[in-house]
């Protein structure tokens, strides 16, 4: 065993805590001195917070090399919403097309069954070809509703980049943006309903989450 790990088992009781006269540290002090910097530093991140909400409304955003991009320093100064972000922008997409996919699935599964027991064909073919069948149904809508509600949530955050009215404001845009598309394509109008629960889900989401946080 080494020096370094024999001296890690000592207990702090046998320690050596004295100090020669006059030499003693003052704990107070220290604590009383650590407690102002952090209050400077709190203060300094705040006054920083609120240049930058000034200077992104007067349109003279201060760039930040180090941190944001040409874009998005391009873009703050145009908008009065949050700041652009690329990562929170992918975020969004990512977490849209995984809800949309997974419920889109869902759905085209249920679908896919009622589809089975009302079809006589479906009900005499073998199990193989009524798995094919349930498969099919149950990717496509998951692609289907994944590109839709990744769609839908891309547009809210354009919202909340623009101007950032809050989470009703953007969905009662957004909502009627991407059913729109959705109800121009003829052979994707039978979802349309389906997407409609989807923006209630997250409009209830975002009810719950308001709760919350009240």
């Amino acid at each position: 065993m080494s020096s370094w790990d024999r001296s890690r088992r000592i207990p702090w009781s046998r320690l050596n805590q004295t100090y020669p006269p006059g030499e003693a540290p003052d704990h107070e002090k220290e604590r009383e001195q650590i407690l102002r910097s952090l209050e400077k530093e709190r203060s300094l991140v705040a006054n920083q917070a609120e240049e930058m909400r000034k200077a992104r409304k007067q349109g003279n955003t201060p760039t930040d090399n180090n941190n944001t991009s040409s874009t998005e320093s391009s873009m703050e100064s145009y908008f009065d919403g949050v700041p652009y972000r690329t990562p929170d922008l992918l975020k969004n997409i990512a977490f849209g097309g995984f809800m949309g996919s997974l419920t889109g699935a869902v759905f085209g599964f249920m679908d896919g069954m009622k589809q089975a027991g009302d079809s006589k064909m479906l009900q005499r073919a073998s199990t193989g070809a009524k798995f094919k069948f349930l498969l099919q149904g149950t990717t496509r809508a998951g692609l289907t509703f994944g590109g839709f509600f990744s769609g839908y949530q891309t547009c809210r955050y354009g919202i909340r980049v623009i101007a950032d009215p809050g989470d009703w404001y953007e969905m009662l845009i957004a909502a009627p943006i991407s059913l729109g598309v959705m109800f121009s394509r003829p052979k994707l109008r039978p979802s349309v309903p389906y997407a409609g629960m989807l923006i209630g889900m997250d409009a209830f989401s975002a009810y719950m989450r308001q709760g919350r946080s009240d």
